[in-house]
């Protein structure tokens, strides 16, 4: 806990990439640990903790793909050369599939994995899986699935059309909107938490770190209506009085994290971010455990996703020991 407190108050004030972010970038351990000022066995105790770390190539063994044959693909893929595995791609319609290179390969619908491999041919790769993610709602009319879904569609940059943070926040208490974590805790009340505890900054993080084999609706989310992720961050953001935020996605979902900085590109470019409200994209490192919102801050500071005891909650002392919202994508 020591360690940790020191690691997270030097990320703060001397800014720049973390340990993780560094050891993602390719640095040594040793250039790590120079660079952050850790102890190098602190560093590779990160290394150490997060799977997409080992380079080469990563066969899914999920639910999805390891029925419909992960073994023989990790089979070929080890003739091919090193590789290893991961859980899970978010391509369970389309097993099997593994990550190489930043992008996701999986077996097209209707082909046998025999045939998808053998036409590879000597060397190459077969190709990046951009087939559209299936979709369905059960809610009439659809919220989560609003812009997704046959019919009618807002503009994206039309998702920013939001009022002052006291309306958001009265709006937010009248549906009864509740987390559902567990805990069904009022939304409303964890961001007058966060609101009103006494703190130079605040932040908001999007949790984007699904790792349940046969769920991907985070990754339809942020690879298809990205701008409603961000206008969500930026109602929240009005709400706390925060500046900056963060969207923190799975290393499995190399082409999420592509489209979402795309669009907060766009968003910047029409004056929505930047200021006084910024998002970042965050890539995670393989960690199951990262879904859990205290993991998930640590990860963010560069550190092993550990989980904290709670109390204190996030809203109270959480990035950087600041309050900090965390809302599920």
């Amino acid at each position: 806990m020591i360690l940790h407190e020191w690691a997270r108050r030097h990320a703060q004030a001397e800014g720049g990439p973390n340990a993780l972010a560094r050891l993602l970038a390719g640095e040594s351990d040793e250039q790590a640990a120079r660079a952050t000022g850790l102890p190098r066995a602190a560093v590779a105790g990160v290394r150490s903790y997060y799977d997409l770390l080992e380079p080469g190539p990563k066969v899914c063994d999920g639910t999805a793909c390891h029925f419909a044959g992960s073994g023989s693909l990790a089979t070929e893929m080890g003739l091919r050369g090193a590789a290893s595995g991961v859980r899970c791609l978010g391509h369970c319609y389309a097993a099997p599939a593994f990550l190489s290179g930043g992008r996701v390969f999986a077996r097209p619908a209707g082909q046998a994995l025999e045939s998808w491999v053998a036409g590879w041919g000597e060397g190459s790769e077969p190709h990046e899986d951009l087939a559209p993610l299936p979709r369905a709602s059960m809610a009439d009319p659809s919220i989560v699935l609003r812009n997704l879904l046959p019919g009618a569609r807002r503009t994206a940059l039309g998702e920013y059309a939001l009022p002052s943070g006291p309306e958001i926040l009265a709006a937010i208490a009248g549906t009864g909107l509740r987390g559902r974590g567990g805990a069904a805790f009022p939304t409303a009340a964890k961001w007058e938490a966060a609101r009103d505890t006494e703190a130079p900054e605040r932040f908001v993080v999007a949790n984007g770190d699904e790792g349940d084999p046969g769920s991907y609706v985070d990754r339809l989310l942020l690879e298809e209506d990205p701008h409603a992720v961000l206008a969500g961050m930026l109602a929240c953001a009005r709400v706390i009085g925060a500046a900056r935020g963060f969207v923190y996605v799975r290393g499995e979902y190399p082409r999420a994290q592509a489209v979402l900085g795309d669009a907060i590109g766009e968003a910047r470019a029409a004056g929505i971010l930047g200021s006084p409200f910024d998002v970042e994209v965050i890539s995670g490192a393989g960690a199951y455990v990262c879904g859990e919102e205290t993991a998930l801050l640590c990860s963010i500071e560069g550190l092993r996703g550990e989980s904290r005891p709670k109390p204190p909650y996030p809203t109270q002392r959480g990035l950087f020991g600041r309050p900090t919202v965390v809302q599920n994508v």
